[in-house]
C-alpha cells in the first residue's frame, strides 16, 4: 500500500520483491540507471571548453550558457504531466529519446546549436525531476541515498569526459565544431539504450487522493521557504552556468594551454 505524508499526499510505493527480482530490475536497472545519469550534463559542458576553438562570439557563449538553466526553470513543471501519462519509466526513455534528438539538432549549424540546446534542456528538465522519484519507487530506502550519490556523481563524470575530449576532436578535424559538438550523440544513445529496458515495468500510475485534493493549501509563492530556496538555488545556478560557459576563455586568455 502507497503510504500518505502528513500534507496528506500519497508518496510513491517502496519496490517490491516483484520488482527486484524482475528482468528489468538487479545489474541491469543500475547500468541502465548510470548510463541516463551520465548524460544529464554532457551537452551543457561542451560549449565552455570549445569557445575558444571554435571562436564562437562573447554573445553566443553567453546566450548558450543562459539557456540551460533558464529551460530547465521553465519546463520543470512538464515533468508531472509526463509522470501522471506514461509513469517513471516510460517518462525517462521518452526524455532520453528527445535527448538524443536534440544532440543530433545541435550539429546543424549555429541555428541548430541554440535550438537543439533548448530541446536538451527540455529533455533534462523532465529527467531532472522524474530521477528522485524513479529512485525511492524502484530501489529500496537504504539504497535511495547511494543512488541519488551516483547521480550526482554521474553528471559530473559524464560531462567532463566529453568536456575533455571537445577541443581535441575539433582541432583533429580541422576545426569542426560540429563534429566535436556531435560527441554528445554517443552517451544519449547509451542513456536512451539504457533505460529502454525499464519501460516494460508496468505501476499503477500516481493519483491525488480525494481528501488532498480537497484540502485547503498555502500557495508556494507566499512562503518565505520557496523564495530562499528560489533565491539559494538561482546563485548556485548562476554561479556554475557562468563557470561553465566563460572559464576555459578566462583561463586560455591568462596563459593556459588550450
Amino acid at each position: 500500500m502507497p503510504t500518505t505524508s502528513a500534507a496528506g499526499t500519497s508518496a510513491p510505493p517502496a519496490p517490491s520483491d516483484t520488482h527486484r527480482q524482475a528482468p528489468t530490475s538487479g545489474a541491469l536497472l543500475v547500468v541502465g540507471f548510470v548510463l541516463l545519469s551520465l548524460n544529464t550534463r554532457v551537452a551543457f559542458g561542451q560549449i565552455g571548453p570549445l569557445a575558444p576553438v571554435a571562436h564562437f562570439g562573447s554573445a553566443a557563449v553567453t546566450v548558450l550558457g543562459l539557456l540551460p538553466p533558464l529551460c530547465m526553470g521553465l519546463f520543470a513543471p512538464l515533468a508531472p504531466m509526463v509522470r501522471r501519462r506514461l509513469g517513471e519509466e516510460r517518462g525517462l526513455l521518452w526524455a532520453s529519446v528527445v535527448l538524443v534528438a536534440g544532440a543530433i539538432l545541435r550539429m546543424l549549424g549555429m541555428p541548430g546549436l541554440y535550438a537543439g540546446t533548448i530541446v536538451v534542456s527540455l529533455a533534462t528538465a523532465v529527467v531532472n525531476v522524474l530521477v528522485p522519484v524513479f529512485v525511492r519507487a524502484r530501489f529500496s530506502h537504504r539504497h535511495v541515498g547511494t543512488m541519488m550519490g551516483v547521480y550526482a556523481l554521474s553528471m559530473g563524470v559524464g560531462s567532463a569526459i566529453v568536456a575533455a575530449l571537445v577541443a581535441p576532436v575539433a582541432q583533429a578535424s580541422g576545426g569542426s565544431w560540429q563534429l566535436a559538438i556531435g560527441l554528445a550523440v554517443v552517451p544519449a544513445v547509451l542513456a536512451a539504450a539504457g533505460i529502454a529496458p525499464q519501460a516494460r515495468v508496468h505501476r499503477p500510475r500516481p493519483t491525488t487522493p480525494a481528501a488532498a485534493a480537497a484540502a485547503p493549501r498555502r500557495h508556494v509563492a507566499r512562503t518565505a521557504l520557496a523564495w530562499s530556496l528560489t533565491a539559494f538555488f538561482g546563485i548556485q545556478a548562476l554561479v556554475f552556468y557562468t563557470a561553465l560557459a566563460w572559464l576555459p576563455s578566462i583561463l586560455i586568455a591568462a596563459g593556459t594551454s588550450r
